[in-house]
């Protein structure tokens, strides 16, 4: 009567996946080593960042498996696709793990959550989780200054100038902007203030 959730799905040996197809199909389970059939009764979750899809049609994931679990899809977006929600993410989840890991939580300034939002986040939200965490460790009860958050991100992070990125993505400022580790709109902003100055 209870939930599961299965993070990466798309990570199953094919295998596996036959197990899984099975338990899903009999709604029993065996434990390893045991002999009786426990009968289940769960909702199961599945959760990808990969195209399950193409992967079926490749032959790298099993198509029954994939329409037993395909009742409900939910798409999410990457993080970089809503920079206006980091922020509160990032919120959630000093929240979250100053409590789990009984240290004092840390506050943003404006000039670090502007940081936050125009950061490209590569690794979708356990990136997040990690700066988060990191912040914890080094700044714990502190506030968090654009410089903090910057040193969080990591020691290579660091934003190369505009107008090299520019020049290397042909003028492109979409390439320049994934380049620049920032989301277009921002690098877009920097450009109409330095024309401005």
């Amino acid at each position: 009567k209870g939930t599961i959730l299965l993070d990466e799905i798309s990570e199953l040996s094919l295998n596996l996946q036959g197990k899984l197809l099975r338990v899903l199909q009999e709604r029993q389970i065996r434990r390893v080593g045991g002999e009786r059939f426990i009968p289940i009764d769960v909702r199961i979750l599945a959760a990808s960042n990969r195209d399950i899809v193409g992967m079926v049609q490749r032959g790298e994931f099993r198509e029954d498996l994939f329409y037993r679990l395909d009742v409900l899809r939910l798409s999410l977006p990457p993080v970089r696709a809503c920079p206006e929600d980091v922020e509160a993410l990032f919120t959630h989840f000093v929240a979250v793990f100053s409590r789990e890991l009984g240290l004092s939580p840390v506050k943003l300034t404006s000039e670090a959550a502007r940081l936050l939002t125009e950061y490209s986040w590569p690794g979708n939200v356990r990136q997040v989780q990690n700066v988060v965490q990191r912040c914890l460790a080094l700044y714990a009860g502190k506030e968090l200054t654009r410089e903090r958050i910057d040193r969080a991100l990591g020691p290579d992070r660091g934003f190369p100038s505009n107008d090299g990125a520019l020049s290397q993505a042909g003028g492109s400022i979409t390439k320049a902007a994934r380049l620049l580790g920032v989301h277009r709109t921002t690098l877009w902003r920097r450009l109409k203030e330095r024309q401005a100055e």
